[in-house]
């Protein structure tokens, strides 16, 4: 789908294909880099922000009850 949307964007005289290839280019560096930073060193802070309440949606709250509301 990324290819298509590369392809289209090309087409219809967006940015050049050395833009589109450029920009392709940075995309894959940085969430290669966000993936490697996730998988290696935020990994250990899961738990802890599990633990800590604070992604706990509002239905959730109400279930749990208001002692997790900050």
């Amino acid at each position: 789908m990324a290819f298509h949307t590369l392809c289209s964007r090309v087409y219809l005289g967006y940015p050049t294909v050395a833009q589109v290839i450029a920009s392709s280019t940075l995309r894959m560096v940085l969430g290669d880099g966000w993936f490697w930073i996730v998988n290696t060193i935020l990994v250990y802070y899961f738990p802890a922000i599990e633990e800590s309440g604070i992604l706990l949606c509002d239905s959730c709250k109400e279930e749990i009850g208001q002692k997790f509301c900050y």
